[in-house]
Parts: structure tokens; sequence; C-alpha cells
């Protein structure tokens, strides 16, 4: 794909996106809905940097009147995680464990009923294998669940707001969901690494039912397959806003006479072929400022390991400065002290970060 070709395929879904983005005036009446941000973090690992800076984000853009940090372990116990408990503390995040062990906890009594109920207590774990239940199928129980409780929005550790109408857009949605805005609002997946609802929703309580008799296959049915199928079918149950860009994990190109993967850094991408051309991985460097104007609320860098740093630093670093530039996330009644030095710090940990970078790394960019 050239780089004009893109260009010219954002360019003509920017009218699609800025009239299928607004909301159905037919689905979206009645409550409003909270404007509590919610993120999941399932192990006892630190959350990594790209979770913090897509929160900082969102608590700049959007002002959340509460911050809930749902997490199965308390990991901001460890003094390993200092730095960033001090940006939870500036933040004025609230620390929620959800104990999946224990059955009087409100989670495990709501999914007690679930086919896997037992394969979720008993038999996570971390490594690629289809037939071991993952930390990532308990995260999109939780998330469900809290915004189904609470009502709220939730955003996945890679996905990052560049638009600060984000929540007042969609607020009078029952639920709301995010499709590429390069792609027709109803297809057979939709993305689950943001959604907002009400508190007891139709759709949301549809949704859960759905998980509760899931079996565990087809990786992502029901996380992402089931909300696209349902979204077509009972459209007056949510508003789903083409508003997400969602960088292709990697461009295939053939690249003949080539011993080393082109534009893919660090060595990564690399497929080796025996008597053919090279076909190698080419990734994009998103600009959020081009983003958000060609009609993009969200950017969500899915298979994040799958990308190399000299795309992902950019992206950290630029969200970040767009937001401290346009956000206006400092409450009355909070510190704003300790906000600005989290900031500036998390900023140095990111330009340090992006100066490591192999001089050899480099990124295909594409000026939106």
């Amino acid at each position: 794909m050239s780089r004009s070709h893109l260009v010219g395929l954002l360019t003509a879904h920017t009218v699609h996106a800025s009239f299928s983005a607004a909301p159905d005036a037919t689905v979206c009446t009645g409550p409003q809905v909270p404007n509590v941000h919610h993120r999941v973090w399932v192990g006892d690992a630190c959350p990594p940097m790209q979770d913090l800076v897509s929160m900082l984000v969102a608590a700049l853009l959007l002002s959340p009147d509460r911050l809930q940090y749902h997490a199965t372990h308390a990991w901001w116990d460890d003094t390993s995680c200092t730095e960033v408990v001090q940006c939870h503390r500036a933040f004025g995040v609230e620390h929620k464990i959800v104990d999946t062990q224990n059955t009087s906890t409100p989670f495990v009594a709501a999914t007690r009923h679930f086919r896997l109920a037992t394969n979720m207590a008993h038999s996570q774990c971390t490594v690629s294998d289809r037939r071991c239940f993952r930390r990532e199928h308990v995260s999109d129980f939780i998330r469900l669940f809290v915004v189904n409780e609470e009502g709220g929005y939730y955003l996945d550790a890679d996905s990052f707001v560049v638009d600060a109408r984000l929540h007042a857009a969609f607020a009078a949605c029952p639920f709301a969901m995010f499709s590429s805005f390069t792609e027709s609002p109803y297809h057979d997946h939709m993305n689950n690494g943001a959604f907002l609802g009400r508190p007891k929703s139709a759709f949301g309580a549809a949704w859960w039912q759905y998980f509760s008799s899931w079996d565990g296959s087809l990786w992502s049915d029901h996380s992402c397959g089931w909300p696209g199928r349902r979204a077509s079918a009972q459209p007056g149950e949510v508003h789903v806003a083409p508003a997400m860009l969602v960088p292709p994990p990697f461009l295939t190109a053939l690249v003949a006479g080539r011993s080393g993967p082109a534009s893919a850094g660090a060595g990564k991408g690399r497929r080796k072929q025996k008597g053919g051309p090279q076909r190698s991985r080419s990734y994009e460097v998103v600009d959020p400022d081009v983003a958000a104007a060609a009609g993009a609320m969200l950017v969500h860098l899915t298979n994040w390991k799958a990308r190399p740093d000299n795309v992902t630093q950019p992206l950290l670093l630029a969200v970040l400065d767009r937001a401290m530039r346009l956000g206006s996330g400092w409450r009355p009644g909070h510190r704003t002290e300790p906000r600005r030095q989290c900031l500036a710090a998390v900023r140095r940990r990111l330009v340090a970060q992006s100066h490591k970078v192999p001089r050899g790394a480099k990124a295909v960019s594409f000026t939106y």
C-alpha cells in the first residue's frame, strides 16, 4: 500500500466518519452514561507504560468524575511499582480488587453459572496456547461486569483517546461501541478495546448472557464476534460509531534481494522464504493530531507486541503531549502539582526510551 493510496483512503473516509459517528437520536436518548473511567488489570505485575499513558491521556482529555482501576491482585503494594502508584495517587485513582477465587465476591457470584467458571478460577496462563484459559478472557469478563454494574466507559491499555468529546458525544446512548472509521459501522467483529454503557443496559445484559454460555472456542468470538452480530440484529440497543483508528499490525510487502526485514525495526517481522523474495512487515507511525482531524476519536494500537519500539514509542509520546496541550483534566479540589510531576516524569521516561531505539530501525511514517 503506497503512501498516496493510504492518504487517499483515510481522506475518503473522513466524510463517512463525520456523519455516521454522530449518535442516532432514535437510540441515544435517556439517562446519561456516568463519566466514570474503568480500567482492568489481571495479574500481579506492574501495568506497562502504555497502560499508564492511556490512563493519563483519558484523564486529561475526558476529565472523569471517577477513575477506577479494577485488578485481580494488589500490584500497587509492590515497591517496584512506586512510580506508577504515585501517578495513580496524583490523579485520584480508586483501586479495587476483583478476587476471582473468593466465592463471596460480587464478580464470582455473577459468574458462578458461567460455563467456564472453573477454568477462570483455576486454569489461567499467559502462554500462547488456545487450549488454555488466558488472562485476556478474564479481563473481557471483568470490564463488562463493572460497566454493567456501575456504568461508565472502559479503555484497553493500548487504546488512546485523541478527541475530548469521546464521552460527551455518546453519553446519551444506552451502550456505545467503536469500529474502525475506515470500515462500515456494522461488520462481523466489533472492537471491545473501548466501549461505554449505562448500568443494566439491554445490550450489556445480553452480552453478559452470551459470556455465560461461551465454551472458550474461537479466540475473540465472545469479545468481538458476538457484539458485531448483536449490533446488526438489534441496532436499537447499541450505537456503533466508526470513530476508532486501528492501524494494521503490518503491511505485507515483497522485497527482492534483501537479507533482512525492511522497515520492521530491530529485526522484528522477519520471515525467511527459500528460493523467493523476502516477505517483510512495514509498520505505520501514527500522528494523533492528523488522525483526530481525519475523524478518529480513539487510536487502538492492537497487536502491541508485534510492533517495534520505533513505532510505539513515538505514539506514546505524541498522544501524551497532545493531551497535555489540549486537556483540561485538572479537577477543582485536587492539587495540580503532583499531577504535573507525574506527567513530567512519564514524559522524561518516554523521551529516554525513544533515544534507545536502534539507529537502523526505520519505520514507515505516513502523514494522514
